[in-house]
Protein backbone atom coordinates (compact mmCIF):
# COMPACT_ATOMS: atom_id res chain seq x y z
CA UNK A 1 0.00 0.00 0.00
CA UNK A 2 1.12 3.57 -0.51
CA UNK A 3 -0.01 4.71 2.93
CA UNK A 4 -1.76 3.59 6.09
CA UNK A 5 -4.23 5.72 8.00
CA UNK A 6 -5.54 5.65 11.54
CA UNK A 7 -9.27 5.30 12.33
CA UNK A 8 -9.50 9.10 12.45
CA UNK A 9 -7.90 9.51 9.01
CA UNK A 10 -4.34 10.46 10.04
CA UNK A 11 -1.58 9.03 7.81
CA UNK A 12 0.58 6.81 10.04
CA UNK A 13 2.77 5.27 7.33
CA UNK A 14 3.57 6.16 3.72
CA UNK A 15 5.95 5.06 0.97
CA UNK A 16 7.38 6.67 -2.16
CA UNK A 17 8.90 4.30 -4.73
CA UNK A 18 11.44 4.54 -7.53
CA UNK A 19 10.85 3.00 -10.97
CA UNK A 20 12.05 -0.44 -9.80
CA UNK A 21 9.86 -0.47 -6.69
CA UNK A 22 12.52 0.43 -4.12
CA UNK A 23 11.31 2.57 -1.23
CA UNK A 24 12.82 6.03 -1.74
CA UNK A 25 11.26 7.88 1.16
CA UNK A 26 8.26 7.92 3.43
CA UNK A 27 6.88 8.39 6.91
CA UNK A 28 7.37 5.29 9.09
CA UNK A 29 7.61 3.26 5.82
CA UNK A 30 7.38 -0.19 7.45
CA UNK A 31 4.05 0.59 9.10
CA UNK A 32 1.99 -2.19 10.60
CA UNK A 33 1.16 -4.19 7.47
CA UNK A 34 3.58 -6.84 6.22
CA UNK A 35 2.32 -6.40 2.66
CA UNK A 36 2.41 -3.16 0.67
CA UNK A 37 1.15 -2.22 -2.78
CA UNK A 38 3.73 -0.75 -5.11
CA UNK A 39 2.37 2.11 -7.21
CA UNK A 40 -0.88 2.27 -9.13
CA UNK A 41 -0.31 -1.13 -10.74
CA UNK A 42 -1.21 -2.60 -7.37
CA UNK A 43 1.51 -5.24 -7.10
CA UNK A 44 1.97 -6.38 -3.47
CA UNK A 45 5.40 -6.27 -1.84
CA UNK A 46 6.51 -8.23 1.20
CA UNK A 47 8.38 -6.61 4.10
CA UNK A 48 10.13 -9.83 5.06
CA UNK A 49 11.62 -10.68 1.66
CA UNK A 50 11.54 -7.27 -0.02
CA UNK A 51 10.20 -8.93 -3.17
CA UNK A 52 7.30 -7.64 -5.28
CA UNK A 53 4.75 -10.12 -6.59
CA UNK A 54 3.90 -9.26 -10.21
CA UNK A 55 1.26 -11.95 -10.84
CA UNK A 56 3.46 -14.31 -12.88
CA UNK A 57 6.60 -14.13 -10.68
CA UNK A 58 8.53 -12.09 -8.11
CA UNK A 59 10.89 -9.22 -8.85
CA UNK A 60 13.69 -8.01 -6.56
CA UNK A 61 13.66 -4.18 -6.66
CA UNK A 62 17.19 -4.08 -5.21
CA UNK A 63 18.63 -5.76 -8.31
CA UNK A 64 15.94 -4.82 -10.80
CA UNK A 65 15.64 -8.48 -11.82
CA UNK A 66 13.08 -11.25 -11.48
CA UNK A 67 13.98 -14.20 -9.27
CA UNK A 68 12.70 -16.75 -11.83
CA UNK A 69 12.63 -17.11 -15.60
CA UNK A 70 10.04 -15.38 -17.76
CA UNK A 71 7.21 -17.94 -18.19
CA UNK A 72 6.45 -16.36 -21.57
CA UNK A 73 10.14 -16.52 -22.55
CA UNK A 74 9.99 -13.07 -24.15
CA UNK A 75 13.16 -11.29 -25.25
CA UNK A 76 16.71 -12.57 -24.81
CA UNK A 77 17.17 -12.22 -21.06
CA UNK A 78 14.36 -13.88 -19.13
CA UNK A 79 15.24 -12.34 -15.76
CA UNK A 80 15.41 -8.58 -16.45
CA UNK A 81 12.59 -6.25 -15.49
CA UNK A 82 11.37 -3.84 -18.17
CA UNK A 83 14.32 -4.71 -20.41
CA UNK A 84 16.48 -3.03 -17.74
CA UNK A 85 14.87 0.27 -18.76
CA UNK A 86 11.77 0.81 -16.59
CA UNK A 87 11.66 4.49 -17.52
CA UNK A 88 10.74 3.68 -21.12
CA UNK A 89 9.32 0.20 -20.61
CA UNK A 90 6.55 -1.16 -18.44
CA UNK A 91 6.08 -4.75 -17.30
CA UNK A 92 2.59 -4.92 -15.84
CA UNK A 93 2.36 -8.65 -15.15
CA UNK A 94 5.87 -10.13 -15.08
CA UNK A 95 5.55 -11.63 -18.55
CA UNK A 96 6.46 -8.99 -21.13
CA UNK A 97 7.76 -5.42 -21.34
CA UNK A 98 5.81 -2.86 -23.31
CA UNK A 99 6.97 0.42 -24.71
CA UNK A 100 5.26 3.26 -22.83
CA UNK A 101 3.85 4.79 -26.01
CA UNK A 102 2.60 1.38 -27.15
CA UNK A 103 0.97 0.91 -23.75
CA UNK A 104 -0.79 4.28 -24.07
CA UNK A 105 -1.98 3.39 -27.55
CA UNK A 106 -3.29 0.04 -26.33
CA UNK A 107 -5.26 1.76 -23.55
CA UNK A 108 -6.76 4.25 -25.97
CA UNK A 109 -7.64 1.58 -28.52
CA UNK A 110 -9.91 -0.05 -25.91
CA UNK A 111 -11.77 3.25 -25.72
CA UNK A 112 -11.99 3.79 -29.48
CA UNK A 113 -9.16 6.33 -29.77
CA UNK A 114 -5.81 6.18 -31.54
CA UNK A 115 -2.46 7.97 -31.48
CA UNK A 116 -1.50 9.59 -34.76
CA UNK A 117 1.98 9.10 -36.22
CA UNK A 118 2.76 12.77 -35.58
CA UNK A 119 1.62 12.57 -31.95
CA UNK A 120 3.66 9.38 -31.41
CA UNK A 121 6.75 11.14 -32.77
CA UNK A 122 6.15 14.24 -30.62
CA UNK A 123 5.75 12.13 -27.47
CA UNK A 124 9.04 10.32 -28.11
CA UNK A 125 10.92 13.55 -28.83
CA UNK A 126 9.22 15.53 -26.07
CA UNK A 127 10.13 13.10 -23.31
CA UNK A 128 8.43 12.47 -20.00
CA UNK A 129 6.89 15.91 -19.46
CA UNK A 130 5.09 15.91 -22.80
CA UNK A 131 3.95 12.30 -22.34
CA UNK A 132 2.53 12.98 -18.87
CA UNK A 133 0.68 16.01 -20.22
CA UNK A 134 -0.73 13.96 -23.10
CA UNK A 135 -1.89 11.21 -20.76
CA UNK A 136 -3.63 13.77 -18.55
CA UNK A 137 -5.38 15.26 -21.60
CA UNK A 138 -6.54 11.80 -22.69
CA UNK A 139 -7.79 11.00 -19.16
CA UNK A 140 -9.88 14.18 -19.18
CA UNK A 141 -11.19 13.48 -22.69
CA UNK A 142 -12.09 9.90 -21.85
CA UNK A 143 -13.79 11.05 -18.67
CA UNK A 144 -16.04 13.33 -20.68
CA UNK A 145 -16.79 10.61 -23.24
CA UNK A 146 -17.57 8.07 -20.50
CA UNK A 147 -19.93 10.51 -18.81
CA UNK A 148 -21.72 11.12 -22.14
CA UNK A 149 -21.98 7.38 -22.75
CA UNK A 150 -23.42 6.71 -19.32
CA UNK A 151 -26.01 9.44 -19.82
CA UNK A 152 -26.95 8.04 -23.22
CA UNK A 153 -27.15 4.51 -21.80
CA UNK A 154 -29.51 5.66 -19.04
CA UNK A 155 -31.71 7.55 -21.52
CA UNK A 156 -31.87 4.58 -23.92
CA UNK A 157 -32.80 2.30 -21.02
CA UNK A 158 -35.67 4.62 -20.05
CA UNK A 159 -36.83 4.72 -23.67
CA UNK A 160 -36.76 0.93 -23.83
CA UNK A 161 -39.01 0.70 -20.78
CA UNK A 162 -41.44 3.23 -22.24
CA UNK A 163 -41.61 1.44 -25.61
CA UNK A 164 -42.27 -1.87 -23.90
CA UNK A 165 -45.03 -0.30 -21.83
CA UNK A 166 -46.55 1.16 -25.03
CA UNK A 167 -46.57 -2.30 -26.57
CA UNK A 168 -43.74 -1.83 -29.08
CA UNK A 169 -41.20 -4.55 -28.20
CA UNK A 170 -39.21 -4.00 -31.42
CA UNK A 171 -38.37 -0.39 -30.57
CA UNK A 172 -37.92 -1.44 -26.96
CA UNK A 173 -35.35 -4.05 -27.95
CA UNK A 174 -33.57 -1.51 -30.16
CA UNK A 175 -33.32 0.99 -27.31
CA UNK A 176 -32.18 -1.75 -24.92
CA UNK A 177 -29.41 -2.74 -27.35
CA UNK A 178 -28.36 0.92 -27.62
CA UNK A 179 -28.27 1.18 -23.82
CA UNK A 180 -26.09 -1.92 -23.54
CA UNK A 181 -23.73 -0.67 -26.26
CA UNK A 182 -23.27 2.77 -24.69
CA UNK A 183 -22.80 1.22 -21.26
CA UNK A 184 -20.08 -1.07 -22.64
CA UNK A 185 -18.38 1.90 -24.28
CA UNK A 186 -18.40 3.75 -20.96
CA UNK A 187 -16.89 0.72 -19.19
CA UNK A 188 -14.09 0.46 -21.76
CA UNK A 189 -13.28 4.13 -21.34
CA UNK A 190 -13.32 3.94 -17.55
CA UNK A 191 -10.93 0.95 -17.67
CA UNK A 192 -8.67 2.87 -20.06
CA UNK A 193 -8.61 5.80 -17.64
CA UNK A 194 -7.46 3.50 -14.81
CA UNK A 195 -4.67 2.08 -16.99
CA UNK A 196 -3.58 5.54 -18.12
CA UNK A 197 -3.48 6.74 -14.53
CA UNK A 198 -1.13 3.85 -13.76
CA UNK A 199 1.17 4.84 -16.63
CA UNK A 200 1.04 8.46 -15.54
CA UNK A 201 2.10 7.54 -12.01
CA UNK A 202 4.96 5.42 -13.37
CA UNK A 203 6.24 8.33 -15.46
CA UNK A 204 5.87 10.76 -12.57
CA UNK A 205 7.99 8.47 -10.39
CA UNK A 206 10.61 8.34 -13.14
CA UNK A 207 10.53 12.12 -13.42
CA UNK A 208 10.93 12.45 -9.63
CA UNK A 209 13.95 10.13 -9.87
CA UNK A 210 15.60 12.60 -12.26
CA UNK A 211 14.85 11.08 -15.67
CA UNK A 212 13.67 13.44 -18.38
CA UNK A 213 13.77 11.52 -21.66
CA UNK A 214 11.69 8.79 -23.20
Amino acid sequence: MLSEVSPIGTITSSRNYDVYGNVRSGVNPNGTSARKFVGNLGHPSDNNTGLIYMQARYVDPATGRFVSEDPGQNACNWFVYGNSNPVCKIDSNGRISNDIIDAIEECLSWAGLTISIITRWRLRIGGINRTIAYIQTMIEQLGGLAETDMGAAALASENAEQQNELGDPILGASDAAESEFRGTQAAYRINAIAELEGLQLLLEMAEDAGFTGQ
